[in-house]
């Protein structure tokens, strides 16, 4: 659930919601793990967390995470659904699409 779901501050669905799920599930493919949790699994700290702890990577001893990669999810779980990524703007990510990326495809297609 988004924070503002959990703090009750909007409860409507919204594409804002969309691309928090979306940003859990990008979190989980880079990293293997859920960005909230708790070792006991008591589930008030883990709302808690949701709501106000800020997304920190696990520290990586093989490859890093790209930054790129990094800056997508961290937009995408933004706390604040005002400022959350849009879809649009995941779209235009540098990182998820970079530079003539459909001018490749395109030409790769015909």
């Amino acid at each position: 659930m988004t924070p503002e779901v959990l703090s009750g501050a909007d409860l409507k669905a919204s594409t804002a919601q969309d691309i928090w799920a979306l940003g859990i599930l990008a979190f989980q493919l880079l990293t293997g793990k859920v960005p909230f949790d708790s070792e006991t699994n008591n589930l008030k700290a883990i709302r808690s967390d949701i709501i106000s702890k800020p997304v920190q990577f696990p520290s990586s001893t093989n490859l890093p995470y790209p930054e790129g990669a990094i800056s997508l999810v961290k937009r995408m779980l933004d706390k604040n659904r005002i400022t959350r990524l849009k879809m649009h703007e995941v779209m235009q990510d540098e990182w998820l699409f970079p530079e003539n990326y459909f001018q490749y495809t395109a030409a790769a297609a015909t």
